[in-house]
């Protein structure tokens, strides 16, 4: 500190100066506190990391156990990427009658997987899409 500081401090009272003064000592280690053993971060960390990987395993096997390739539930995002016949299936029952779907990303995406499929459902699907997708101007 310089001394126009510390001038500056003592013109503001006693208080400001044992504040101060315990800044300036706040790096040097109280004894009390040495003498408190504490357990290493890096192993408090461990414990966190292997639950959450026991929980992350089992929630994968849980999710591969049960997922078939298409379930009810199953995201009409995700369909288009599974390529199972019952999600081809799938894509083309939800297909509106204009030939999108309910998005123009998912018109996009579900159209790229029915140009992969053989069959005259998928051709016809994909024919309806291309026709959706010129009209609003994407493709």
């Amino acid at each position: 500190m310089n001394k126009d500081l510390e001038e500056h401090i003592n013109e503001m009272g006693l208080e400001y100066l044992a504040v101060v003064n315990r800044l300036k000592n706040a790096r040097e280690v109280e004894p009390a506190a040495a003498a408190v053993r504490r357990r290493p971060f890096g192993l408090k960390r461990s414990w966190f990391f292997a639950a959450a990987s026991a929980g992350l395993a089992a929630a994968c096997a849980f999710m591969v156990k049960f997922d078939d390739g298409f379930t009810p539930s199953l995201s009409q995002y995700r369909l288009a990427h599974v390529g199972t016949r019952s999600a081809i299936e799938e894509i083309i029952r939800t297909q509106n009658p204009d030939g999108s779907w309910n998005s123009d990303y998912l018109t996009k995406q579900n159209a790229a997987a029915l140009r992969l499929v053989d069959g005259a459902q998928a051709r016809l699907a994909y024919k309806k899409a291309c026709r959706a997708m010129r009209l609003k101007g994407i493709l």
